[in-house]
């Protein structure tokens, strides 16, 4: 099971707490900063507020699986919910449906093997609502590696990890090359309509 201190480890684009009752929460914000949405007279900032766009889990593992509950609440606009779970830089599995405001599930996630011994695993947060995880685990016996300390044997090499609140929050410029795929992924479909009023 990870702790507390794992999760501070491998998260980024925001903060990590370890509520009552052992589910970790996520923020991207500092406590000024929703002190101001929280003046706010639209209830549409106070929601978004607390969704999880742009935050994630991403280590390096010799694990065979992930394994993780989880709580969704505080649904933004959109009433749909995606869960991205990539293995080295390929989107591999995760929910992508229609929950309503709230709701439970677990996600038993296969990590295919075939010729890696280590695997890099991401697993992007749902953009347009909050979530909470609790039981997250990897197969009995398994490794985990953090993104600054590389794999073993040198197939990942670690990196340093920068942050520009005091808070540990990496920089956003750190997450461009990961986060870049998944806009234009997300985006496609818009662009080739020309329903985000580009044009070819």
């Amino acid at each position: 099971m990870f702790g507390l201190e794992d999760m501070k480890k491998i998260v980024y684009g925001g903060l990590v707490r370890e509520k009552e009752t052992g589910a970790f929460s996520f923020s991207r914000m500092t406590e000024k900063q929703y002190g101001y949405f929280t003046r706010e007279e639209d209830a549409r900032f106070l929601v978004r507020m607390g969704c999880t766009a742009g935050i994630c889990m991403d280590f390096y593992t010799d694990s065979g699986s992930l394994e993780f509950d989880y709580e969704i609440s505080g649904m933004a606009d959109r009433d749909i919910v995606q869960l991205d779970i990539c293995q080295n830089g390929v989107r591999t599995g995760g929910p992508a449906q229609k929950p309503g405001k709230d709701t439970v599930g677990s996600i038993r996630h296969r990590i295919d093997r075939d010729g890696h011994r280590w695997n890099r695993i991401t697993v992007w947060f749902p953009y347009m609502s909050s979530i909470a995880l609790k039981n997250i685990s990897l197969a009995p016996g398994a490794s985990l590696c953090t993104l600054e300390e590389g794999t073993p044997d040198g197939d990942f090499p670690g990196r340093i990890r920068k942050s520009f609140y005091a808070t540990g929050i990496p920089s956003p410029r750190d997450m461009m090359p990961f986060i870049r795929p998944r806009a234009m992924r997300c985006a496609w479909p818009a662009i080739l309509t020309g329903s985000c009023g580009m044009r070819a």
